[in-house]
């Protein structure tokens, strides 16, 4: 039979394989978004987690892009980077305000660029309020989840987080890393594949 690992406990394998010296994760996938904290040793201190809902997550974006007829997210992104003038207020918390908001932009002359900006900094700042409230995660900070690969997002939370956030490539399947190498872990200390 297959084995599972516990999701958080797989994200936090491949952060370290990646990252040893790290201090805090933010995690931010397609349905849900998350901060994970570590002490000096590398102790774990606790996890923060958003509610069920899917508001500031990848899936809420995705579905944002729809709404403004692009193939995909990676053409918000790219017309949120291409923003270069101060971006709407686009409320994130929650689907219904974002479609509002959104609806108000257009008609106040907002240009696409500036609404996918507005979107993308929405976001960032719904991240950094819901898992921080004002404080400064510890660094070495890991982004993690398939949001990290978004810029224009990566870019705003840093902004609004006052540190760097160490990425890489892989970001969306560090969970899946994680589960590979707890699994060979298992082998190694003599467990049963």
């Amino acid at each position: 039979g297959a084995r599972q690992f516990d999701s958080q406990v797989s994200l936090i394998a491949a952060c370290r394989r990646r990252f040893p010296d790290l201090r805090s994760i933010i995690f931010v996938g397609g349905e849900r978004f998350g901060l994970v904290r570590f002490d000096r040793e590398g102790g774990y201190r606790g996890a923060r987690m958003n509610s069920s809902c899917a508001a500031g997550t990848g899936s809420f974006l995705d579905q944002q892009a729809r709404r403004l007829g692009f193939s995909g997210i990676e053409e918000l992104v790219c017309r949120a980077l291409a923003s270069t003038t101060p971006a709407p207020k686009i409320s994130t918390r929650c689907a219904v305000f974002a479609r509002t908001d959104l609806a108000h932009a257009q008609q106040a002359g907002y240009s696409l660029p500036e609404i996918c900006d507005g979107l993308c900094r929405g976001l960032a700042q719904n991240i950094a309020d819901t898992l921080l409230g004002g404080e400064k995660p510890e660094c070495p900070v890991v982004f993690a989840g398939g949001v990290a690969l978004n810029h224009a997002v990566r870019a705003h939370l840093e902004q609004f987080l006052g540190v760097p956030l160490l990425s890489h490539p892989n970001a969306p399947i560090f969970g899946a890393v994680g589960a590979a190498l707890c699994l060979a872990e298992e082998g190694e200390a003599g467990g049963a594949f």
